[in-house]
């Protein structure tokens, strides 16, 4: 159970979350990815770490 200090928190979070979400997205949209532009093979390294895949070699794109 959540108090009422709790309940305004959460409602809050939720606001600033629905608002800074949109503001966020148009952000990246605007500036690209910058990582990718900059420095491609690091961000296609970070991207396979993510999805836990192998980056390079002949095994590339297959689970690890």
């Amino acid at each position: 159970m959540v108090g009422p200090d709790g309940a305004g928190t959460a409602r809050r979070i939720r606001r600033r979350l629905e608002h800074g979400g949109a503001e966020a997205r148009e952000a990246r949209e605007a500036d690209g990815d910058r990582l990718a532009e900059d420095e491609p093979l690091l961000a296609m390294l970070g991207a396979a770490s993510i999805r836990s895949r192998i980056a390079t070699g002949p095994e590339a794109g297959t689970p690890w």
